[in-house]
């Protein structure tokens, strides 16, 4: 097995070469001058997973012509430095080295992993056409015993980017089916929800882009929109981009607009 192909198509872009160990690390050969590469690929957000710093080393010749080394500790990615040739610069400055290389180029073998948590993704949808209170979405709402009390429906809409204006090509899914509860018995009105996301392209070669979650949850409102603030729905398929991702969370916005964000952890 080999990097995720978006991540690989990075490493032979910019570095020519890596060196795979196992599944989830490399390692890489990179000149002081392609630095600022590096300090790129650790900022990327790629499909579904991050890219962190596990550490290396640099190696050049001093103004002496004798070879040094330099061990560059760990370095939280969330608090990277201006570059990492400028941590070593500055540090082998204070142990009286070279500041910069005036012609000694460092090199930098380096050791980096893929990070199983996936960088959160956050999504946006409403059930409004913009400007109006008209439903944007397609719903198809079946037949209930009695029809005044529970629902059962499918609805399928276009997602937005973050001005809840501007459609993406992501699809959300609802299947919903909401019951009513039962005061002797003591069971409250319950809404069960299967949330799913289809991502363009929807169908790839080796998978498709989609992520299901399912949640049964209290909601005391009626009709086919959800009357709580938010919801966590436990996934239970996550392809392509998706992959390793565990929770989808729905903030709903109950007003007119009815905007929803969608954090995906």
């Amino acid at each position: 097995m080999g990097l995720p192909k978006d991540i690989e198509e990075y490493l032979h872009e910019n570095f020519g070469s890596y060196k795979l160990i196992g599944f989830s690390s490399f390692t890489i050969e990179v000149n002081e001058p392609d630095m600022e590469k590096v300090d790129i690929l650790l900022k990327q957000q790629f499909d579904y997973v991050s890219v962190v710093y596990d550490g290396g080393y640099a190696t050049w010749y001093d103004s002496q012509n004798e070879l040094r080394q330099f061990e560059i500790s760990f370095i939280e990615t969330q608090e990277l430095p201006t570059s990492f040739a400028k941590l070593v610069d500055d540090d082998t400055f204070i142990w009286g080295e070279d500041k910069q290389s005036y012609g000694h180029v460092k090199t930098f073998y380096m050791n980096f992993s893929l990070n199983k948590n996936p960088i959160e993704m956050t999504l946006y949808y409403r059930r409004t056409i913009p400007g109006t209170t008209d439903n944007n979405g397609i719903n198809v709402v079946y037949a209930t015993n009695p029809e005044y009390g529970p629902i059962s429906q499918i609805s399928n809409r276009y997602m937005c980017e973050s001005d809840f204006v501007t459609p993406t090509n992501d699809i959300i899914n609802f299947t919903s089916k909401r019951c009513p509860g039962n005061v002797s018995l003591t069971i409250p009105d319950m809404f069960l929800e299967t949330v799913t996301i289809i991502s363009n392209p929807n169908q790839t070669i080796n998978a498709t882009n989609m992520i299901s979650a399912v949640a049964n949850y209290t909601d005391s409102g009626y009709g086919s929109v959800t009357s709580v603030n938010f919801v966590n729905y436990s996934v239970t398929v996550a392809r392509g981009k998706f992959s390793g991702y565990t929770n989808v969370k729905i903030i709903f916005d109950n007003g007119p607009e009815k905007k929803r964000t969608v954090y995906i952890t």
